[in-house]
């Protein structure tokens, strides 16, 4: 969709009435509360207001699992009047920063509206700085070292458009890359792009043992007790991982345990 003629006036008034037709959308089953300090680093929806207001971009929910706002705001939430405003406002020279090529091509790849992929790269950038001082902060009081800045230089614009690929899938309650392309990884055909048709998420890869017969966490010391060989690692359900809260992982690209 090319915002340059998207009818924006029409895009304002299909989401001018979100925010109070809450009816039947997507409910997380992982995080209940907005005020739940997971939600602060979560991919959002553009918007100039950061607050109760905030829409998370849901990329791995189901269409027919939205509601009709929901899946309006997907059609047109990038090309509201904010949206394109502070697409115009990103800042492509700054530290942790995307270049404008490297924006317009994940847009691309992606299929979605540029102003997703500069509004959620300065959220990623402001979790980098917050991670930094954390950084900064452990080392002055825990190790009680001089505050040096880290020798490493920042990431350049094709890692911060890898991180942002990965960040924008980190979903609410699911983390799927649908688009991975790692380790000769095939992203699905029927791919949408960033945002999930109507195909749930499917385990399409697994860890696999190394082979090496000495490898403690593929075959331990003590199997010789067993009558089959057994692992330390559940090969079989290694395709995704689901934690004590209902949050699921699924493994993006196929993957062997090095010794």
């Amino acid at each position: 969709m090319d915002f340059n003629t998207i009818d924006l006036t029409r895009a304002e008034q299909a989401t001018s009435f979100l925010i109070n037709n809450e009816q039947q959308e997507y409910q997380s089953r992982t995080l209940l509360d907005k005020k739940n300090g997971r939600y602060a680093y979560l991919p959002i929806f553009p918007t100039e207001y950061v607050g109760p207001n905030e829409c998370l971009l849901l990329a791995n929910v189901p269409v027919n699992r939205l509601a009709p706002h929901q899946i309006n705001r997907r059609q047109y939430g990038a090309y509201t009047f904010d949206a394109l405003m502070l697409m115009n406002k990103y800042n492509y020279s700054d530290e942790f920063s995307l270049s404008e090529q490297d924006a317009n091509e994940l847009a691309s790849r992606l299929q979605v509206g540029k102003s997703i992929i500069t509004f959620n790269a300065q959220r990623l950038r402001s979790i980098c700085h917050t991670l930094l001082a954390f950084h900064e902060s452990f080392r002055r009081y825990v190790l009680c070292k001089s505050d040096d800045a880290l020798k490493e230089p920042p990431p350049n614009s094709k890692q911060m458009a890898m991180a942002l690929e990965f960040y924008l899938q980190i979903d609410v309650d699911l983390f799927y890359m649908k688009t991975c392309s790692f380790r000769e990884a095939q992203p699905p055909s029927n791919i949408e792009g960033l945002f999930c048709g109507r195909d749930e998420p499917q385990a399409r890869y697994s860890l696999v043992p190394c082979g090496n017969l000495f490898c403690q966490c593929c075959l331990p010391l003590n199997t010789y007790k067993k009558s089959q060989p057994w692992s330390i690692v559940n090969f079989a359900s290694s395709s995704m991982h689901r934690f004590l809260n209902g949050y699921t992982t699924y493994l993006n690209c196929p993957a062997v345990r090095y010794p």
